[in-house]
């Protein structure tokens, strides 16, 4: 993948989230691999930018929608907050809890 032509591309292309989602993470993963950091890299950025454009975050900068002066970053880490839990109780098997420690038998060779 060419990051710096993608980049380019991805300004003139029809606004299309998933497709700038993966364009993004291939540009990353491509300038991660040149030895850079892709936070510091041109074509990662603009990628970025257009994403971020795209998803109206750069409300977020002002923190606070300007038609209903909500503080845009707290609403929408409730709205994802409240959908999560909406998901998890729709869960038919529940994921298990990987930060709880359980409790272990002891191993018993004797019960082979």
């Amino acid at each position: 993948m060419k990051r710096h032509e993608a980049a380019l591309e991805v300004l003139d292309a029809v606004p299309n989230l998933a497709t700038i989602a993966r364009v993004l993470s291939a540009a990353a993963d491509e300038a991660a691999g040149e030895g850079g950091g892709p936070e510091r890299d041109p074509a990662v950025r603009l990628i970025a930018y257009r994403l971020a454009r795209l998803c109206q975050v750069d409300d977020i900068t002002y923190g606070y929608d300007p038609v209903t002066l909500a503080d845009t970053y707290c609403t929408l880490m409730k709205e994802c907050k409240a959908r999560a839990t909406e998901s998890t109780d729709e869960l038919v098997f529940p994921l298990p809890d990987l930060f709880t420690p359980t409790k272990r038998l002891p191993f018993d060779p004797r019960s082979r």
